[in-house]
């Protein structure tokens, strides 16, 4: 019975280390592992570990071939895809290449064959890393951790960084999001903070935003919101419309 019971434990265990619809896994953007995180690589890395151990380290990912920059989330979606077939090696950075990538512990390369890196093509990697880091602002993976309209004081510092032409004052102001041309589609802030965070993992630069201050008869009329954001609209919005103001109403009456 009691060989009954751990081989069931086994399994579940298993399964839910390994198993293709774990939701614990690659969630956010942050190069930081999980303790779930860590304990999945530190499993299915073994072979390639030499000593080297996940935990609380920072960890880059990249395609080999054409030093594609990536992250956790697109690892995770890559390895649940039973149609895609990629092998990954660990390269762990010795301190020097820590320091000379930003600060990273080690770098899961995504390719084609398990086969030692070139010395080069480690090397171009870490600049990638290196660069990367430097346009990624302060405190990115503080931002966008729930969905209250309220920003934080880590959003609230990220906003009057990007609107630095605008005299509006960002903290402890209520935003709503929307994106798409005229801004036909309202989001969530998190929504909007993981946008940032997956262009910004693959080095492309964020969105272009427009900021729309809200009049007083429309933040009243759109349940106490002080502007709207904007992202991915091809077309110049001046000023938000009724029906965004309906739609904010609406989302705040479904919280």
């Amino acid at each position: 019975m009691r060989l009954k019971i751990l081989i069931l434990v086994l399994l579940i265990s298993t399964n839910t280390l390994f198993g293709q619809s774990n939701d614990s896994l690659g969630l956010d953007y942050n190069p930081k592992l999980t303790p779930q995180e860590t304990a999945y690589f530190n499993k299915v890395f073994i072979a390639q570990l030499n000593d080297f151990d996940f935990t609380n380290k920072k960890i880059g990912f990249a395609f080999k071939e054409n030093i594609f920059l990536t992250n956790k989330n697109h690892y995770f979606k890559l390895t649940n895809d039973k149609e895609i077939s990629n092998e990954y090696i660990l390269i762990v950075l010795t301190a020097n290449e820590k320091n000379n990538s930003g600060g990273y512990d080690a770098l899961i390369v995504i390719c084609d064959k398990l086969e030692p890196l070139k010395e080069k093509k480690r090397t171009k990697i870490i600049e990638a890393f290196s660069e990367r880091e430097k346009s990624i602002p302060d405190k990115l993976y503080a931002l966008g951790l729930d969905n209250i309209s309220v920003l934080t004081n880590s959003e609230s510092e990220y906003f009057t960084s990007q609107f630095k032409k605008t005299d509006f004052e960002f903290k402890n102001k209520k935003i709503g999001f929307f994106y798409g041309n005229n801004g036909s589609s309202i989001q969530t802030k998190k929504e909007y903070f993981n946008r940032v965070k997956e262009r910004l993992s693959h080095n492309y630069s964020a969105s272009m935003d427009m900021l729309l201050v809200l009049s007083e008869e429309q933040k009243v009329g759109s349940g106490g919101f002080d502007a709207i954001i904007i992202s991915w609209s091809k077309l110049l919005v001046k000023r938000a419309t009724p029906k965004m103001i309906r739609k904010l109403k609406k989302n705040v009456a479904q919280q």
